[in-house]
């Protein structure tokens, strides 16, 4: 029977591994927008589509949800479609 501080301790590692994996992916969205924003050129959007970067991105945001912002950033930055969800219509009440 594994010591209860070896439980706790790889349980400590295993959440900040997991951190670190979410924190890598949403750089690398980052990375992606940096590049196409940078460049200004069609052939830069083109390698990333060519390299079929759209179906990863959809799987970090499956994966994900707290990167869903990067990758949309991303997607968008690369003239793909963007799913979003419009979160308040502003109507239905009275402000003020």
């Amino acid at each position: 029977m594994p010591c209860p501080t070896d439980v706790l301790v790889h349980g400590i590692v295993r959440s900040y591994h997991l951190r670190l994996i979410v924190f890598l992916k949403i750089a690398c969205c980052n990375a992606i927008r940096n590049v196409v924003s940078r460049s200004n050129s069609a052939d830069s959007k083109a390698a990333f589509v060519n390299l079929e970067v759209e179906e990863l991105l959809h799987a970090v945001r499956n994966a994900h949800p707290s990167a869903a912002d990067a990758v949309k950033a991303a997607l968008r930055d690369l003239d793909l479609k963007v799913e979003l969800k419009e979160e308040w219509t502003g109507s239905g009440g009275k402000l003020g």
